[in-house]
Order: structure tokens, then sequence, then C-alpha cells
């Protein structure tokens, strides 16, 4: 669809992981930055930049609102290109890539990424090329898995707490969850319990 101009209108889409930000960089105001200066080179028309945070590459779109919205609004026409800053933000399971890049196809839009131009395309050459990015992308989120299950094994053998974060009021000591109080006593007692000395009590202001 394209507005009274005849110019194209555009939906933007970022996405971010934990492991993303921290492997790649990623961040999502990089990923707007870059999609906002591609649609105003190309004259396209940015309607509104779509996000799903912290949500992994290969979750499907019942995880994914944000691409969810995105596809839906343009199979209804109010836009009709899908701008990523790049292909691994739409997905990193090339299965996945493919389905959405074949929906969007059939409701009349099209990808765009700003680091790699031309994936979407019927010519032979070019469905290669989306597809060994797609392949590289879930390669790569495969091997970033085993190193931060490695990881954490290797914590776990060493003594160090592998649960995730903690839920608000408790903190982690050692492979179980302390509530923070009780956390905080047994610091003071430690502390306090020194063999010949006598054990003080904490402050009132404490």
């Amino acid at each position: 669809m394209a507005s009274s101009d005849g110019r194209v209108r555009a939906l933007g889409y970022v996405r971010v992981s934990t492991t993303d930000q921290a492997e790649r960089g990623q961040g999502l105001n990089i990923q707007r930055r870059g999609i906002r200066e591609y649609c105003r080179a190309h004259r396209l028309v940015l309607l509104e930049i779509l996000g799903d945070e912290g949500i992994s590459g290969a979750s499907g779109l019942q995880g994914r609102p944000g691409l969810a919205e995105a596809l839906s609004r343009i199979e209804n026409h109010e836009a009709t290109v899908l701008v990523l800053y790049r292909l691994d933000r739409l997905a990193r399971d090339l299965l996945l890539q493919e389905t959405v890049v074949e929906r969007l196809r059939l409701g009349g839009g099209s990808v765009i990424s700003v680091s790699e131009p031309d994936v979407d395309s019927n010519e032979p050459t070019r469905i290669l090329i989306r597809q060994v990015l797609g392949a590289l992308s879930q390669y790569e989120k495969t091997l970033l898995k085993a190193r931060m299950a490695a990881g954490r094994k290797l914590k776990a053998e060493r003594g160090g707490y592998t649960g995730g974060i903690p839920r608000f009021g408790y903190s982690a000591v050692r492979h179980e969850y302390v509530p923070l109080k009780a956390n905080r006593r047994s610091s003071l007692v430690s502390e306090s319990s020194v063999p010949g000395e006598p054990r003080s009590e904490p402050s009132p202001m404490d």
C-alpha cells in the first residue's frame, strides 16, 4: 500500500535477546536507528517500529507479539514492507524464517534487511543467499546454546549458582535461593564470629 504521495508504507521490526546483546551488540536502539535511516534514505513511509525484547529468534509467532502484529498489519494492507536491521532479527531458525517470508509474500508484502540487500527475491541465487544466511544464524544460535550449557555445567561443578535470576526478595547463595534478610543476618554472624572476641550486635541504624 502506498501513501497519498505514492511512497511505499513500511513497518519496522526489532528483536533482541539477552544473549544477542552480550554476544553481538545488537541493541534495540542500534536496530531502530538503522531502520529509520534506511527508510529516510529510500523514501519509505515508516509507520511504526514494532519489536520483541528479550525473546529468542527461535521462538514461534505465538511467543512474539510484535512480529505477529507486524504480519497481521501487512496482511491487512496497512503496509507492504517489513524492514529489519538484519535478517536474523526475523528468525534464527531457517524453517521459521522461510515460513514468515512466504507468509508475507502471500499477503502482498516483502522483507527488507538493512544490512543484507535483496534478501526477499524470487531469483534463485538470492533465495540461496537468504537461506544460507538463515542456516548460518541457526548454526550460530546452536553453538551459543552449547557454550552457555557448558558454562553453566562448569559453574555448578565449582559450587556456583546456575538457576537464573533470583525472584524479588531473594539472593542466590551457592545452590539455593536465600531470603535477603536471612542472607544478611548470616553474613553479619559470619563476619562477627571471630575466635576470642565477643560477638557484636547489629546497629539499629543497619
